[in-house]
């Protein structure tokens, strides 16, 4: 039993959200059509965001705070 529904158009979600994604992403294309230059910059911020550089540094970073809460864990079953 889902508790949660979409506002526009009513469909029961299985996850917390205001909209569905199909509302949402109708929504998100008439604010672009709106404004061209908002779309083609949020395609550059996409495009850059997800660049091969950008790709390894957030896989370093996520492995990077991987660690640590390894190492927090360690010393929390060490202290037990």
């Amino acid at each position: 039993m889902s508790k949660y529904k979409c506002l526009v158009c009513g469909k029961k979600l299985s996850y917390v959200a205001d909209k569905c994604g199909k509302c949402a992403k109708k929504e998100l294309q008439k604010i672009f059509d709106k404004d061209p230059e908002l779309k083609q910059g949020f395609k550059e911020a996409l495009e850059e965001a997800f660049s091969p550089e950008n790709k390894e540094k957030m896989a370093n970073d996520i492995t990077n705070i991987m660690k640590v809460f390894q190492e927090v864990k360690k010393r929390k079953d060490e202290k037990l």
